[in-house]
């Protein structure tokens, strides 16, 4: 249960928050909500269901993580969007090389712990679903 909870968040914060603030396509942006209006309907079900305190109990665990998780997922498209523009900007400017790799190393380096810090969030979100998951089972 784990990796299957685990590939679906890992695929939707590679393919839709990466992909979409790498590009910054509005496209992406009507998925995301698109998504989210489905995740309510869910979720208004639920509360009916089991009352308003399944929100706390079956939500608010996984959701800070893995929203965090989200949210790192698109700071590290945004500084590989910030190196991509640098780059063009500085082909556009005739500027030095050495401007350019001195900038693209401390992006490089804020980018891959953006990118553990989704990953391990995502993994942590993950089982904390899949625990929550076995509970009710």
């Amino acid at each position: 249960m784990f990796e299957t909870i685990f590939s679906n968040n890992l695929s939707l914060d590679l393919n839709e928050y990466m992909v979409g603030g790498l590009s910054v396509f509005f496209g992406t942006f009507i998925s995301i909500f698109t998504s989210n209006l489905n995740e309510t309907q869910i979720l208004s079900s639920l509360n009916i269901a089991n009352g308003p305190g399944s929100f706390v109990k079956y939500v608010l665990p996984q959701f800070f993580p893995e929203t965090l998780g989200y949210v790192f997922g698109i700071a590290f498209a945004m500084v590989l969007a910030d190196i991509l523009i640098s780059f063009v900007q500085s082909l556009i400017r005739n500027q030095g090389s050495e401007l350019f790799f001195s900038r693209t190393k401390n992006l490089l380096y804020i980018s891959g712990y953006y990118f553990l810090f989704s990953i391990v969030l995502l993994c942590i979100g993950a089982l904390i679903e899949s625990h929550i998951g076995v509970l009710n089972i």
